[in-house]
Parts: structure tokens; sequence; C-alpha cells
């Protein structure tokens, strides 16, 4: 693989890596008493990997 393919190919990771922190803050209850519920953001993970 070349350098430029890696290079993009790390910031789509980082990049997805992002949305589906952000997804799961958004998702997660007020009541959630500590920390993201990452489980709730699993479907848009396996939808942006498909």
């Amino acid at each position: 693989m070349k350098t430029a393919n890696i290079r993009f190919a790390a910031l789509a990771s980082a990049a997805l890596a992002a949305d589906v922190v952000c997804e799961a803050i958004k998702a997660t209850d007020e009541g959630h008493w500590y920390g993201v519920s990452f489980e709730l953001a699993i479907p848009f993970l396996v939808s942006a990997l498909a």
C-alpha cells in the first residue's frame, strides 16, 4: 500500500471513530449516571461499515 493510501485510510478510520463517539454521546440517556453508552452506537457503526 502506498503512503498516500495509508494516510487516507488512517484519516477515514479516525473520522469514523469520531462519528461513532458522537453518535454514542447523543444516544446516551441523561439518566445514565456514568460514561457513555457505546453499545447504543453499534447500529450506526454497522451501517457505516456496510
